[in-house]
């Protein structure tokens, strides 16, 4: 059985191995964007990625199969928060394009005002994919998410270190997300926790 963490507990883990030299900030970052996309592709198989399906083997003739169970790329939408979990988030949607899958990226930024880490991420993405949506302010109704089918949303907006209320725009965003989208059609994945 695993042990079960606090948030503080697992913060205090991830900087002692920061501090012993172990590990970067960086390489937990890249290390928690590669667990999230092995879980996904191991919950749900499907989804995993064209490129698989060339080839004679095995592997390869079991990609094709699943292909032919989904219609087109699967599409994904990754919501980045402003700290470390963003971070993850970015890591995340540059693993998923770097499959072959449609990635778009809302980020409550500016990068500018993330630690050091989180905003390498968001750079890295942004230099190579140039896609980047702002999360919209209040009170406008955000037609990409009704425009586009996600099949899956991956939450890295806020994770364990959140120790205030929700700022109200990510509370519109997902109420968007909800009002035009039902949660029962789309997959939702969250790094740490929901927001």
């Amino acid at each position: 059985m695993s042990e079960l963490l606090t948030a503080a507990q697992m913060r205090a883990i991830e900087q002692a191995a920061i501090e012993s030299g172990e590990v970067t900030g960086l390489g937990l970052m890249e290390r928690a964007g590669q667990g999230v996309v092995e879980a996904i592709f191991e919950e749900w198989p499907e989804l995993d990625t064209p490129k698989m399906a060339h080839g004679t083997g095995l592997r390869a003739k079991a990609a094709r199969w699943r292909l032919r169970r989904v219609a087109e790329t699967p599409r994904f939408g990754v919501l980045c928060g402003p700290g470390n979990t963003g971070g993850d988030g970015f890591v995340i949607a540059k693993l998923l394009a770097d499959r072959g899958l449609k990635v778009e990226v809302f980020f409550l930024g500016p990068p500018s005002k993330q630690p050091p880490d989180a905003r390498k991420c968001a750079v890295l993405w942004y230099k190579k994919f140039k896609q980047l949506h702002a999360i919209r302010p209040l009170g406008r109704r955000d037609m990409r998410l009704a425009e586009t089918k996600f099949d899956v949303f991956v939450d890295a907006v806020f994770g364990t270190g959140l120790d205030r209320p929700l700022p109200e725009e990510v509370v519109e965003l997902f109420n968007n997300i909800r009002y035009e989208r039902n949660w029962q059609t789309n997959r939702l994945v969250a790094v740490d926790i929901l927001s």
